[in-house]
């Protein structure tokens, strides 16, 4: 005889952001579950701090900020994520628990995540009215994918090569790929 599935019960979003609160280990909310998110590699810091140096160099006495892997994306109505980079234009306050006004999202993938971030995070960011630019950052090889909010969708852009440049549009930024892959063993390999 087999054991009946278990389903845990749905959480609320009041509940997930009250024990977010005093949790030691982050999780992300989906549609009432709950779930825990693992650890980085040396690579992924390396990426993300390469990217806050990028952007909190070029948003200097700008009004939007770069904002961390601490704070929460809300989504939607019941769904919250914990991007590696968010560029926000929009005013948070100090005790603010989440933001729902991200222009760029920025993401560090890997093998075991990319299908997710190249899809359902995707989809989801698509339904966010105020993100314009949602970038894939591989850790393991130079690849950096841009997709850009357009008439039709996503417009895509892929750049797989060391003399590679990031173009940021809205923010008026251009961000050479040895300057977000700086310190990893990826910009050795590729002489960078």
């Amino acid at each position: 005889m087999s054991e009946p599935v278990r389903v845990q019960p749905a959480v609320t979003p009041e509940d997930y952001l009250a024990a977010e609160r005093v949790a030691v280990v982050k999780h992300e909310y989906l549609g009432g579950q709950v779930h825990a998110m693992s650890g980085a590699s040396m690579a992924h810091n390396r990426i993300v701090h390469n990217w806050h140096e990028v952007l909190g160099r070029h948003l200097a006495g700008h009004s939007c900020e770069v904002v961390g892997a601490d704070m929460k994306l809300r989504v939607a109505s019941d769904v919250f994520d914990y991007p590696d980079v968010m560029v926000c234009c929009e005013p948070i306050s100090d005790t603010a628990d989440y933001t729902e006004s991200a222009r760029v999202v920025i993401e560090v993938t890997s093998a075991s995540t990319r299908r997710i971030d190249e899809r359902e995070k995707a989809q989801a960011y698509w339904s966010l009215p105020s993100i314009e630019v949602y970038v894939l950052v591989a850790q393991d090889v130079v690849w950096v994918r841009v997709l850009r909010r357009g008439e039709r969708g996503w417009e895509t852009e892929s750049l797989t090569h060391a003399g590679d440049v990031v173009r940021l549009e809205s923010l008026s930024l251009v961000a050479p790929l040895t300057a977000i892959y700086a310190r990893t063993e990826v910009a050795q390999a590729a002489d960078m």
